[in-house]
């Protein structure tokens, strides 16, 4: 890796005006370059990689000792965010529910439960983290986080419970996406009418178990309603064909609703929404639910969100709010390369090449413009590469 002469200009420009002391901002955007370049995410790898011979531990003690609100830094992030038309929310916009699990060993790291990981069909140890993300068709980010934990710890919260909290913490700060969107874990009476009561939307998948009023009052299961349904509509959603139906009906358990039912070959998707646009449009917006789940998967494999070694609780609720920090700052653009040209539009490993680019251009200019002997040079690159070793 080459060495890192100052923290990456465009990450100090975004965090410049965030709520901490002179010393802060400076360990803030140290660790915010090393998530970003750093291969290793741990505390002692990403502080080897600068110049300025500052120890690990001084990143560390920014993590667990230095006294700074998490909430608030958020809340400056997002309102950042909002400065600039690439990344501001709207209306338009979607907010996505959705969990993940954080893969977490040793038995000194706190708040590390086993979860069964239904993606993979096995219990995992770790962390639980149920999530809020805005997108729309031109950027996404994460919001916040509420970790889950086991019925067995104090204050317990379910996941849906910590999905309202986020729901109304959201609408409180002014975020203005008018649909929550959500998978068929979250659709559910409690989380539809806090929606409702707020008079946003949402838009839910749906089990097939689900049961759903038909005539003369009686119950059968979405799956045998599906089966039956003949006069589907043809609709074109972004160069892809689907039939599609909808109606109004009453679901056990959710109360009046919409169903729009999307199929294309084999695969059907069930919705319940009380949005009463065009079935195109909420369609549209429900796909923008995978969005969050490449969030999920650029945090892990590109910006250590598994990879805290910190055990300290508070610490790593620090660590996960800087990798979402990363991600929203990686999200606005890497501009700081002279090879660098209009960039929102590639992937987060793209944009993270391009940070290496400019610490590349950064480092010449330093041998160059300091006229460095070569001896010079192989000192700084020996230097880091025993502090690595040790």
């Amino acid at each position: 890796m080459i060495p890192i002469i100052n923290p990456l200009s465009w990450i100090t420009d975004f965090t410049k005006s965030f709520s901490l002391s002179y010393h802060q901002l400076k360990h803030l955007s140290r660790y915010l370059t090393g998530l970003t370049v750093s291969r290793s995410k741990t505390i002692m790898s990403m502080s080897s990689l600068f110049t300025d011979n500052l120890s690990n531990k001084s990143m560390n003690r920014f993590l667990t000792e230095y006294q700074w609100d998490t909430n608030q830094i958020n809340i400056e992030r997002i309102q950042e965010l909002q400065k600039h038309n690439e990344t501001r929310w709207s209306k338009n916009g979607v907010s996505i529910i959705d969990d993940t699990l954080v893969h977490k060993t040793g038995k000194h790291i706190p708040n590390v439960y086993k979860f069964y990981d239904h993606s993979e069909n096995v219990f995992i140890t770790g962390h639980s983290l149920t999530t809020l993300h805005y997108a729309d068709h031109k950027t996404n980010y994460a919001l916040d986080y509420r970790i889950y934990a086991p019925k067995t710890e104090p204050n317990f919260k379910t996941k849906i419970e910590l999905a309202q909290d986020m729901i109304s913490w959201s609408v409180q700060i002014g975020m203005p996406a008018q649909t929550f969107v959500f998978d068929s874990w979250y659709t559910c009476d409690g989380l539809i009418k806090l929606i409702k009561s707020l008079e946003r939307f949402y838009i839910g998948s749906c089990k097939s178990d689900r049961l759903i009023r038909i005539e003369g009052n009686r119950y059968i299961s979405l799956r045998e309603y599906v089966e039956k349904i003949t006069d589907y509509k043809e609709f074109e959603i972004k160069g892809i064909k689907y039939l599609v139906y909808t109606k109004k009906v009453h679901l056990k358990s959710i109360g009046d609703t919409r169903l729009v039912v999307s199929k294309r070959g084999d695969d059907i998707l069930c919705l319940v929404t009380n949005r009463t646009d065009h079935v195109t449009k909420i369609l549209s917006d429900y796909m923008l639910r995978w969005k969050i789940e490449d969030f999920y998967k650029d945090a892990k494999q590109h910006l250590g969100l598994e990879k805290c070694q910190v055990r300290n609780i508070e610490g790593i609720k620090k660590h996960w709010h800087l990798v979402f920090l990363a991600h929203s700052i990686l999200k606005l653009g890497v501009t700081e390369s002279i090879f660098g040209k209009s960039i929102l539009h590639l992937s987060i490993g793209q944009k993270i090449k391009q940070a290496c680019i400019g610490l590349l251009e950064k480092f010449v200019s330093w041998i160059l413009e300091g006229k460095k002997s070569i001896e010079e040079v192989r000192i700084v690159l020996g230097d880091m590469l025993i502090y690595r070793q040790s």
